[in-house]
């Protein structure tokens, strides 16, 4: 109908839901899954994501990287992280680092080059 609309008003709880395997750790957090079944549903081209791999323990870090690995071949996603793991997962890391004090500087990596680069280094 013309002018009708539907409204959806979630309220999360502040505490992110335990992981079954280890119920002392916080697990995906429900915005998150919330967030990742829209981009299901209806994916936009790009994703920004700060940090919200930081209060997963390792077992929930690898379970949201395959989420991301799996959509991004129809999203392209832009991950502010300091995990490891999650940097494992990309094929470009671009970084900020301060050399001397008050001068940032911009770091680029690609990843496949990286690797291409020290295998060839290694068979010389």
């Amino acid at each position: 109908m013309p002018g009708s609309s539907i409204k959806l008003i979630i309220a999360f709880p502040t505490v992110l839901f335990p992981d079954p395997d280890s119920p002392t750790k916080p697990s995906i957090s429900p915005f998150s899954t919330l967030l990742f079944s829209i981009f299901e549903l209806n994916p936009a081209p790009f994703c920004l994501l700060d940090e919200v791999d930081a209060p997963l323990d390792d077992t929930n870090v690898s379970r949201f990287c395959e989420i991301v690995r799996e959509m991004s071949s129809n999203v392209q996603f832009v991950v502010i992280t300091h995990n490891k793991k999650t940097m494992e997962l990309t094929k470009q890391l671009i970084g900020v680092t301060m050399s001397e004090p008050g001068v940032s500087r911009l770091v680029s990596v690609d990843l496949d080059e990286a690797i291409e680069l020290s295998e060839t280094t290694e068979l010389s």
